[in-house]
Parts: structure tokens; sequence; C-alpha cells
């Protein structure tokens, strides 16, 4: 089953409800969904690419490590 035909009767009233005993969206989840697909395919064409995600990752534990290194030296 495609991704279009698990979402094509889906109400579109409906996008933005929270399912039981989560804390996102539907639309939340599709985006989650369509961003790894899109990082899936790019790393397929350049496997030395870093995910979107993992470089959000790796620039916050840097920013977070700096900040760290600064509190320590006063």
């Amino acid at each position: 089953m495609s991704l279009d035909e698990a979402v094509a009767d889906f109400p579109a009233d409906e996008i933005n409800t929270k399912p039981p005993n989560l804390s996102y969206s539907f639309l939340h989840i599709l985006e989650h969904i369509r961003i790894g697909q899109w990082d899936l395919l790019e790393y397929v064409q350049n496997p030395k690419r870093v995910a979107r995600v993992a470089r959000e990752i790796l620039a916050a534990r840097r920013y977070h490590d700096r900040r760290r290194r600064l509190e320590c030296e006063c």
C-alpha cells in the first residue's frame, strides 16, 4: 500500500487531531514520514550526506558544549 492509498480516506478536518496517548497530531506524523523519505532519498544519492535532523542535533551539542566550557572558565 502506498502512502497516498493509506491517507486517501483520511478526514481532512482531523489532520490536527492528536491520537490517544500521543503528544503530536496526525499532521506531525505525516511530516515525519515526509522528512524521513526525503532524507532516505538524499542518502541513496549521496551516502556521505548527513541528515538534516542529525545536523541539527550535532549543532545543538556543539552549542551546549561551548556554553559549558564558557561557564567553566568563569
